[in-house]
């Protein structure tokens, strides 16, 4: 019998594509990866992983942005760490 996996991305080549999005040396793809995982986390079967990782770019993204206030940036850090911290224990 045939098992099938739901995943919210359409072809290996997409998550592939977002992966080295996030990745990469260039921050501006590193947004679009962070952008194309939110909508997969809307979607619905995200792997927690991926998320987390989504997570931990963009709180990096917002602290190279500058002009946020500390708090916001260690806000945004610390639920990164904690989201990944709960992959870890799973």
């Amino acid at each position: 019998m045939v098992q099938y996996v739901i995943t919210p991305w359409r072809h290996q080549s997409e998550l592939l594509a977002v992966r080295e999005a996030l990745y990469g040396e260039h921050r501006e793809v590193m947004g679009e990866g962070v952008e194309r995982v939110g909508v997969w986390m809307q979607r619905g079967n995200c792997p927690h992983l991926v998320e987390s990782t989504a997570l931990l770019a963009a709180a990096v993204l917002n602290d190279e942005r500058g002009g946020n206030s500390s708090y916001c940036v260690r806000a945004a850090y610390g639920g990164a760490f904690c989201r990944c911290r709960l992959c870890v224990l799973v």
